[in-house]
């Protein structure tokens, strides 16, 4: 964090690209979150068997904006679980942490949601989208009262790890997601 709020706070940030700052986001498409990952059910995340593996995440947003995010989060855990537990390998939450700098609206704009998790769940294949989308669907009526239904919504797509400095795993193209 402290290096982007060095970088965020340079004078060529401030006088070069933030007069054009429109330009380098997509308003209809970026969602920028600061995070922290928890496993909430199934095998311990990051594993290097996750890899070319279909994730289902489902981007939500919490209804009272001055709740505590963990609180939130720990609100919906089972209700999630719930939904997703037997459908999944695994599911774990990303909970958005504060960006009291407003560093993100850099990316997303003014007017974009500010989402405070994204659910992933790991499927075992493609077969269990319907399944997932009609629980999800249930899992909507649920939480009702947490969520906010006209930001709420589910992106599929295939988890790899292209570089990871922490563990030691290098950039490797053919480690790049496939979809097939």
């Amino acid at each position: 964090m402290a290096h982007l709020g060095r970088v965020f706070g340079s004078k060529h940030v401030r006088e070069v690209v933030g007069p054009d700052g429109k330009n380098f986001n997509d308003f209809a498409a970026t969602i920028a979150m600061f995070t922290y990952e928890e496993l909430i059910s199934g095998s311990e995340p990051l594993e290097q068997g996750d890899e070319q593996v279909l994730v289902a995440s489902w981007w939500v947003q919490s209804r009272d904006p001055k709740k505590d995010l963990k609180d939130f989060a720990t609100e919906l855990k089972p209700l999630v679980v719930g939904a997703f537990g037997d459908l999944s390998r695994k599911v774990v939450v990303n909970v958005a942490l504060p960006d009291e700098a407003g560093m993100l609206k850099y990316f997303t704009g003014d007017i974009a949601p500010s989402y405070s998790a994204c659910y992933q769940v790991y499927l075992t294949d493609k077969a269990q989208v319907a399944d997932f989308l009609d629980k999800k669907a249930t899992l909507e009526e649920r939480a009702a009262e947490l969520v906010v239904q006209e930001t709420t919504f589910a992106t599929f797509g295939i988890r790899s790890v292209v570089l990871d400095q922490t563990r030691g795993v290098r950039f490797d193209a053919s480690r790049q997601p496939r979809l097939s």
